[in-house]
């Protein structure tokens, strides 16, 4: 009975593993080299407009062009989105709130069910907030993206879903497991 329990606890752990593995491939494609693919495969057609940022002028400094491609301002472009709906598609306002919240869920749900320490929620925070700010820095530097702070909050948002997600799977593992023993 015992060697079972061990042999479905490695196979539980080796398949967490596997959805982390697709889960960080499947994020990094969409966050930076789906855009980076972009980008290239538009220069080696002759485009050469940049989709994602506006350059403000030639020879325009870096400062220039963050403030440029930049929301400070939490929510200003998720209520702009909502707002004035009528001049959005569907499709882009569902990526850039639905989309921003999905993204980082299954973070938030993978890292305590992978790592003891991140069963913490302020680690599990500070860890998503890190990993979400460096992804938008990312997109501002490499020139595939705008630095938006309405981003970095849904995404913060989605890894702590995540989080309750995994915190209420444990809990019922706990009951669970305490109904087959008790």
């Amino acid at each position: 009975m015992v060697v079972n329990q061990q042999l479905l606890y490695r196979i539980y752990r080796t398949g967490l593993w596997l959805v982390f593995f697709i889960y960080f491939c499947l994020s990094s494609y969409l966050l930076i080299f789906q855009r980076v693919r972009t980008l290239v495969s538009n220069y080696w057609n002759g485009i050469s407009i940049n989709p994602y940022v506006y350059i403000p002028s030639t020879g325009a400094s870096y400062f220039e062009t963050f403030l440029a491609n930049s929301n400070l301002i939490p929510f200003k472009n998720t209520f702009r989105y909502l707002m004035e709906s009528d001049n959005f598609s569907f499709q882009f306002i569902f990526n850039n709130i639905v989309g921003n919240i999905l993204v980082f869920l299954p973070l938030g749900l993978l890292l305590p069910l992978l790592f003891r320490q991140y069963k913490r929620f302020p680690l599990l925070f500070a860890t998503v907030t890190c990993l979400t700010i460096l992804v938008e820095i990312t997109q501002i530097t490499l020139h595939i993206g705008q630095f938006d702070v309405d981003d970095v909050i849904l995404n913060i948002i989605g890894g702590m879903i995540g989080f309750l997600l995994a915190k209420l799977l444990a809990d019922k593992a706990k009951v669970k497991s305490q109904l087959i023993i008790g």
